[in-house]
């Protein structure tokens, strides 16, 4: 058990002080749910609505937006609401959703980030409560630091020790082994070639969030940061940067959902500013003129690291200025059905291949894979992707007029024996991207009879309509672009069209919008078949 709170951590996350209005009429309104209210409970004391629910509530993320509303009103409600959980039985909050390590871990980060609004003035039995629950939360960290099977727990509850010891005194002597933890975890998830969270944008910025004040609070205590952290930070900094539209906004690649303009914000304060170099892993990055287009060139991740991945290669975002246009769907902010089928390949605007995704999502409802290590994986980390990209292969031109990039993939080889191949030509004043795609099978496991058809998914804010020969697109500026599919028209059914389509990476989880289909000829026998398409400023 700590002995003193030594330490305030800062904050980066952006607040809402209108959360404190709705929870002093007793609305506790928590990813996008609330409970029905039951007057005189805590909403330690109900049931949650869902497991994102419970997941916001014992994280005492609320506490920031409770700090940011009329001081005397937040410290009431906040205070009321800790001392609710602190007296709750051990079991509350050691069991179930609220003894998850990063939500333990979260809960770590907001109780001594935000300890001035719970302390000040606060009895001895409080403030013994509150480094009781500190001191019980960083020892379940302890265990999981190493336990845990997922690294994304590992690297949560690395962090959440570190930020215990090194804001309080009387268990300084846990930082030690969280510093050696969170540099292996930061090596294998941020610095190594394919890491995860190097190719998923908005979870590399929630990192951040947490690394950068953990960097301050070794300086506090005259502590050595740790090498993996300046390292981390360094090489994160740049990847956002080279990720973000002209709007500022993330692109939607890999378990990319909503982030807050504030948050990255922030993280490029305080001479943060970073420069889009193309660093981003297993992306390229085209830009020319205020067009940007960026593409998933990598493999899929090994199955140990997959819980987050989606199935979307060679897929590509398009934007013109602080417009975007061509986009993936996104994750969505809660866990759930949607969250599955955002995953899938049809959900990205790439090419599927008779309907099925570049790689299978197995849930532990499924059957699980023959391997006994990928079954145990499934069971504990949930959706996991198995199969999928295994060879990857990319070639990039500038000339002076166009700037090209070819990938290819071998995500259908095991299933149809097929290899997709797609084009990129950005002319050099931005007004034309020109696209190929192509499908080859070879092998005894070929199908060519297997119909490929071409998703662009449209960002809500694009009117789109058919007109003969191609899609019109108006864009929030008053910018128009056309699209057609060059040489379709001679195929039978292979003209563009539009279809409805979901945008998943909104915070109430879902906006609909369109997308343009496109199928591809029918293959001629083992050559199969391509098809060229082209957006085009008006």
């Amino acid at each position: 058990m700590p002995s003193r709170l030594l330490l305030a951590p800062q904050d980066l996350r952006t607040a809402d002080p209108g959360v404190a209005a709705e929870m002093a009429l007793g609305l506790y309104v928590f990813a996008d749910r609330h409970p029905p209210a039951m007057p005189g409970l805590s909403p330690f004391e109900v049931e949650a609505p869902n497991w994102a629910w419970a997941e916001e509530l014992y994280g005492f993320g609320w506490l920031r937006d409770l700090r940011a509303a009329d001081p005397e009103e937040g410290r009431s409600i906040a205070r009321r609401l800790t001392l609710a959980a602190l007296r709750s039985p051990r079991r509350v909050l050691e069991r179930g959703v609220a003894r998850r390590p990063a939500v333990v871990a979260r809960r770590i980060m907001a109780m001594t980030a935000h300890s001035p609004l719970l302390l000040e003035e606060a009895d001895h039995d409080f403030y013994h409560r509150y480094l009781r629950r500190l001191g019980r939360d960083a020892a379940i960290l302890r265990r999981a630091m190493t336990d845990s099977p997922a690294p994304s727990d590992r690297l949560a509850a690395a962090i959440g020790v570190a930020y215990a010891g090194l804001s309080s005194t009387g268990i300084e002597t846990q930082v030690p082994r969280a510093s050696r933890v969170l540099e292996s975890e930061l090596a294998r998830q941020v610095l190594a070639a394919d890491a995860p969270l190097a190719r998923n944008a908005s979870a590399l910025a929630a990192l951040l969030l947490d690394l950068l004040p953990l960097r301050l609070l070794y300086e506090s205590r005259a502590l050595a940061v740790p090498a993996g952290i300046e390292q981390a930070v360094e090489r994160a900094l740049p990847i956002l940067a080279s990720m973000r539209h002209g709007s500022g906004e993330l692109a939607l690649f890999n378990g990319t959902g909503p982030t807050r303009p504030g948050d990255l914000a922030l993280i490029f304060s305080g001479g943060r500013e970073a420069q889009a170099d193309g660093s981003a892993p297993g992306y390229a990055r085209l830009e020319a003129r205020g067009t940007l287009v960026i593409a998933d060139i990598g493999r899929t991740p090994p199955l140990a690291l997959s819980a987050g991945a989606h199935a979307g290669p060679l897929a590509f975002e398009m934007s013109s200025g602080a417009s975007r246009i061509v986009v993936n769907c996104g994750a969505p902010p809660y866990p759930g059905p949607a969250q599955d089928s955002a995953r899938r390949t049809a959900s990205h605007s790439t090419l599927v291949l008779d309907g099925e995704s570049a790689g299978t999502l197995i849930d532990r409802d499924e059957t699980v894979p023959k391997s006994r290590a990928a079954a145990y994986l499934v069971r504990r980390l949930g959706p996991v992707l198995v199969g999928g990209v295994r060879e990857a292969r990319n070639t990039r031109e500038a000339a002076e007029d166009v700037l090209t990039l070819t990938a290819s993939h071998d995500g259908y080889l095991a299933e149809f024996g097929a290899i997709h191949t797609r084009t990129l030509r950005l002319k050099a004043d931005g007004s034309e991207l020109e696209g190929e795609d192509a499908i080859r099978f070879a092998g005894r496991s070929a199908h060519p009879g297997a119909r490929a058809v071409l998703h662009f998914h449209l960002h809500p804010s694009v009117s789109a309509r058919e007109e003969e020969g191609g899609i019109v697109l108006d864009l929030p500026g008053g910018e128009r672009w056309r699209f057609g599919a060059t040489g379709a028209a001679g195929a039978t059914g292979s003209a563009p069209r539009l279809a409805p389509s979901l945008f998943f990476a909104v915070t109430e989880g879902r906006r609909g919008t369109q997308q343009i289909l496109v199928p591809l000829p029918p293959a001629e026998g083992d050559a199969g078949c391509s098809l060229r398409w082209l957006f085009i400023r008006s």
